[in-house]
């Protein structure tokens, strides 16, 4: 991100590198959202790669500057409630969608609170702060509300909407002449067809003061109330803009001849020419760029297209890798692309185990990290701790994709070696190696970097259809230790579906224990409460 950022906005990806900054092609919606009505609402539509979260990373850069206070989350961090226990009460599904949309106000307050400040001082600079701490107390005062052992029959009937209420207007006071509001949301289409979206709609169709920018790929129609701002493909110009303020002009007469190769092998995709970029950065100024990425990827054989990109990247990875350690490099099994795309997100310690079956040394993850931080299709993975990236969606959802129906068992094998990995760290995990007391131990439950540990571990155990029986009882028994922690179950809800959030995986039938959300259902209401699954 740019100098006026100290860090990106909670959930939402940022660019690992500052290629990404140098927005083109996009500088008449910009200021169309920024010199327009203070009260707009817009849609921004787009193919994956489209740059639609580049764009509202520099609005938000924009607006701060113009001391405007920013709300920025990303649809992809909002548990989407797609399903509920089969045979449950009605009280789950209400519950269920309570949580989801608090899950949204919760990440309201956070970003408010970590990057919500206006840049300049002429913004009202207690506003984000004081916002952000009245946001969590209606989280938590909603939560409270809907505590299920004291719940009388029917009290759950229309939470969310009061909830809804009491946000909109938090929000509607916040945004005042003397202290604009803005709230931008990327990735809604990953829960525009959920009821936390149609809830999210109904609560940014009520800020009429507030200015509102939602972010997505093409799905309903329209967005109601809005003004639909389509990005579409780059032009030759645009290209030209970007490849020199990119790579600069080494050659003249590449410049003149370059941006029409690369709109023809890219169609004008923006991720595309920012990864043509950077294969022109990392292989030299004169690679056979219809070589490397065959035709735009917008026709009908997207798929094959992606394959030939995905190939060529892996190259670039090799050639750079091989460059800063200037030696051999150890072989894979499987490319390393393919490894990233399966694996939500990446850091050294799981770089390290992907490379654990070559000769890889400590030195080589290092050099493999510092040539992947560089690249255009790599982004911050976006959550609380920012912690970690991750490969562009627009890659990794097609190549995994294709790995899965060409080769279900390596990409079994892959989520297996992950299970694992993530499982010897928890069973590792120490919060505080100098305390000697019994809860020692429960401690881990309440520590962040535990949750997230939990969490990724989920999400590949769901997926590696392996030991159904004992992934059955593990997770089970990290719900009832979290159920006997915290001795409540409202703050059960709240701690432990972030802990289980991809269990929905293991009750779509991903691996062969269908009935795991069932029988803990079953055994929480013995328990004396119900607990609420995505």
């Amino acid at each position: 991100m740019g100098s006026d950022s100290a860090r990106p906005p909670y959930g939402c990806a940022e660019p690992a590198h500052d290629g990404d900054d140098l927005l083109v092609g996009r500088e008449n919606v910009l200021a169309a959202i920024v010199d327009g009505p203070p009260a707009g609402f817009h849609d921004l539509t787009g193919v994956a790669g489209a740059g639609k979260s580049a764009l509202l990373l520099q609005l938000n850069i924009t607006l701060r500057s113009r001391g405007v206070t920013v709300v920025h989350i990303s649809g992809g961090r909002i548990p989407s409630a797609r399903q509920s226990v089969p045979g449950a009460p009605a009280v789950v599904a209400q519950r269920t969608l309570l949580s989801s949309c608090a899950e949204v106000v919760r990440l309201m307050a956070y970003d408010l609170a970590q990057n919500g400040e206006p840049v300049e001082e002429h913004g009202d600079a207690a506003c984000g702060g004081l916002l952000a701490d009245r946001l969590a107390a209606a989280v938590r005062d909603a939560l409270l509300a809907a505590d299920l052992p004291q719940l009388p029959h029917g009290a759950t009937d229309g939470m969310h909407a009061r909830l809804c209420d009491k946000v909109a207007g938090m929000l509607s006071a916040g945004s005042r002449p003397s202290s604009r509001l803005a709230v931008l949301i990327d990735e809604f289409d990953r829960i525009e067809a959920t009821p936390v979206g149609a809830w999210l709609l109904a609560l940014l169709g009520r800020l009429h003061s507030t200015l509102r920018v939602v972010a997505r790929r093409p799905g309903r129609a329209t967005v109601p109330g809005a003004v639909t701002h389509v990005l579409g493909a780059l032009s030759a110009q645009d290209i030209a803009d970007y490849l020199c303020r990119r790579l600069g002009s080494v050659d003249p007469r590449a410049t003149a001849t370059r941006p029409a190769t690369v709109l023809e092998v890219t169609g004008g995709h923006p991720l595309s020419v920012a990864i043509a970029a950077d294969l022109l950065a990392g292989l030299g100024p004169h690679a056979d760029l219809s070589a490397l990425l065959g035709g735009g990827p917008t026709d009908d054989a997207a798929g094959d297209r992606i394959d030939l990109l995905c190939r060529s990247l892996d190259q670039l990875i090799v050639h750079q890798w091989h460059q800063e350690s200037g030696g051999g490099v150890p072989p894979l099994s499987l490319s390393l692309l393919d490894n990233l795309s399966v694996v939500r997100r990446f850091d050294m310690a799981l770089l390290a185990a992907l490379l654990s079956e070559s000769t890889a040394e400590e030195d080589d993850v290092l050099d493999v990290m510092l040539v992947l931080i560089g690249k255009s299709f790599v982004v911050g993975f976006d959550d609380d701790d920012d912690a970690g990236l991750r490969v562009h969606r627009w890659i990794s959802e097609e190549r995994e994709g294709r790995l899965a129906a060409i080769d279900s068992a390596r990409h079994q094998q892959l989520h297996k070696r992950m299970e694992r990995h993530y499982q010897s760290q928890l069973d590792g995990f120490d919060t505080d190696p100098e305390l000697d007391t019994q809860y020692r131990s429960w401690h881990r439950l309440e520590h962040p970097d535990w949750r997230r540990l939990a969490r990724e571990w989920l999400f590949h155990a769901a997926r590696a259809n392996t030991r159904p029986h004992e992934i059955r009882l593990s997770c089970a028994r990290m719900f009832f230790d979290a159920f006997f922690w915290f001795a409540r179950v409202s703050q059960l809800c709240g701690e432990a579906d972030q802990l289980l959030e991809d269990l929905a995986d293991l009750l779509g039938g991903a691996v062969s224990c269908d009935d795991v959300g069932n029988s803990v259902a079953e055994q929480l209401t013995a328990q004396g409460g119900v607990h609420v699954l995505e």
